[in-house]
């Protein structure tokens, strides 16, 4: 079974890594919480061909440029993971 891993933001463009299978969609991260990075999010998950409703999200802790999308991921479908001793975090 091949793996897809794709980088689809890092840096000053917020930080989300995809890793997937035939059977598995998994995020790490999710940027920024603007248009922008939505619609970059929004452009790689069809080129993936990946949708929402079969997604994994691990955050990897609670800053914005990681964090941005998580919520929005959450409404379309997605099951969000993320530590719970990261709420320690401001």
């Amino acid at each position: 079974m091949a793996m897809k891993l794709c980088s689809i933001a890092s840096g000053s463009s917020g930080n989300c890594i995809f890793a997937g299978t035939e059977t598995t969609s998994l995020l790490i991260d999710t940027g920024f919480e603007n248009r922008e990075s939505w619609e970059t999010l929004r452009d790689a998950f069809l080129k993936l061909s990946v949708s929402c409703k079969d997604l994994d999200v691990f955050l990897t802790h609670k800053h914005h440029d990681h964090t941005g999308l998580a919520g929005r991921l959450a409404r379309e479908g997605a099951r969000i993971f993320m530590n719970p001793e990261e709420d320690r975090h401001p």
